[in-house]
């Protein structure tokens, strides 16, 4: 409390002494009009980058939805395997999905170099051509999550 003081009566000394810093003192002292409306700039923007943030988070909410009903798809699309009987697509299973997939899946095990050399692997070990592009199928889509969840273009490697 005496540092306190004893620092505003130097600072009283320090005025005294110039009539220049005295002027400006007063000015800082008696103008709180410039002060308060720095401090309503201030307010109305932390206003704005809330409801700047608040229209993020809801946007994200709806990426979020829509990555669970993707995901929901592709569970469906798992339990279209059918243990017993004849083998069919699930009735939940979004059907038109399945055939673009495939549709992709033998695109690439003719044109990508890696599945390629998966596709003759597994045809080689004695694997139906039906599960092998099964699987291709589902190296496609952990692909594409993998390049959502790391945000960056798909780099391809060589087999």
């Amino acid at each position: 409390m005496e540092k306190m003081q004893e620092l505003e009566r130097k600072l009283q000394e320090a005025l005294l002494r110039n009539r220049e810093l005295e002027l400006k003192n007063t000015f800082l002292r008696s103008d709180n009009s410039q002060l308060q409306s720095n401090v309503d700039k201030l307010q109305s923007d932390i206003t704005s980058l809330e409801s700047d943030k608040g229209k993020l988070e809801s946007n994200i909410g709806i990426l979020q939805t829509k990555l669970t009903k993707l995901g929901d798809e592709l569970l469906y699309l798992r339990r279209s395997i059918s243990i017993r009987g004849k083998t069919r697509t699930c009735s939940l299973a979004n059907k038109q999905v399945k055939v673009y997939l495939t549709r992709a899946a033998i695109t690439a095990m003719c044109h990508d170099p890696q599945m390629k050399a998966y596709y003759k692997r597994k045809v080689e070990q004695g694997k139906h051509k039906a599960s092998v592009v099964n699987a291709i199928r589902a190296k496609i889509i952990a692909r594409c999550f993998a390049v959502i969840r790391r945000q960056t273009p798909y780099v391809s490697l060589v087999a």
